[in-house]
């Protein structure tokens, strides 16, 4: 299983939620993991910890040759408290502190993983249009690195899906495919996710940019010494705000934090005729 019901990170290969907790849910779906991050997302989201995703789901679950079973379709009913106690059990918080709390814990959870409108976007979360794609070290650290996770074709608008064929001004390609391992099935190894990060512009921030001076160094050209190069902020999109949840995924994976997920996507943002779209890019 890939840990992660927090939005702390989690380890792959392990089963916790990424900070020590236990598992109280494994979620798997029989694609590319799409609709299983996603879920996580939402989760997340909602403060609800102790979310894993199996790596690989249903795909890899069967070709292991694991046990499986007929479902049964119906409607899950999760109690919200147990009407009984045990005697050593401490005294039930009142409806207001329960509902503090849990608002405190939503709360949270969006902070770590946002959720962007196309305002939000539009307002500066991007560069100006640009010929070419920018680079993540052309940046500032205040700026969320913007992600298109639908395939290269779409992005430099061969593709369409939707009124308008393009991508939103600024962004960079990372199809949410390259992250997945062999035949499409789990996620790629750890290195094999920074690589595809790192092909796509996304590096490390550049020293100057978090205070010091020099260029900075990428994860790969970082020694061991001291505290590892930090990771920029993202967003996220794809077409309909959920294959960009396999993107945040792997960024909380690998220790990011801050990934913002529009939710509109370009299944909104590609029927306003009053955002501007790019295309071209190869």
């Amino acid at each position: 299983m890939t840990g992660g019901g927090d939005a702390s990170a989690g380890g792959r290969g392990g089963v916790g939620d990424g900070d020590g907790g236990e598992v109280r849910a494994v979620v798997y779906d029989d694609g590319a993991m799409l609709f299983a991050t996603r879920l996580w997302w939402a989760a997340a989201r909602l403060g609800i910890h102790g979310v894993a995703v199996l790596d690989g789901g249903w795909a890899a679950w069967t070709a292991a040759d694991l046990p499986t079973e007929a479902g049964r379709v119906g409607t899950v009913t999760v109690a919200a408290s147990s009407t009984a106690a045990s005697p050593h059990s401490p005294p039930p918080a009142t409806p207001t502190t329960a509902t503090d709390d849990a608002d405190a814990a939503v709360a949270a959870a969006a902070t770590a993983l946002p959720l962007l409108t196309a305002e939000d976007v539009a307002a500066g979360l991007v560069d100006a249009i640009t010929p070419s794609p920018p680079t993540a070290r052309s940046r500032s650290a205040a700026r969320r690195i913007l992600i298109d996770a639908r395939s290269a074709a779409q992005y430099a608008g061969r593709e369409r899906r939707g009124d308008r064929a393009g991508a939103i001004p600024g962004a960079l390609s990372l199809p949410y495919r390259a992250l997945l391992g062999t035949g499409g099935v789990g996620l790629a190894s750890p290195p094999q996710l920074r690589a595809a990060f790192d092909a796509a512009g996304v590096a490390p921030l550049p020293s100057e940019e978090r205070g010091g001076g020099g260029d900075g160094a990428t994860v790969e050209e970082w020694g061991g010494q001291g505290p590892p190069p930090p990771l920029p902020a993202l967003g996220v999109y794809c077409n309909g705000g959920v294959a960009s949840t396999v993107v945040i995924f792997c960024w909380v994976l690998l220790g990011g934090t801050g990934a913002a997920n529009y939710g509109g996507s370009w299944n909104e943002w590609g029927a306003r005729r009053d955002l501007p779209t790019v295309r071209g890019w190869e």
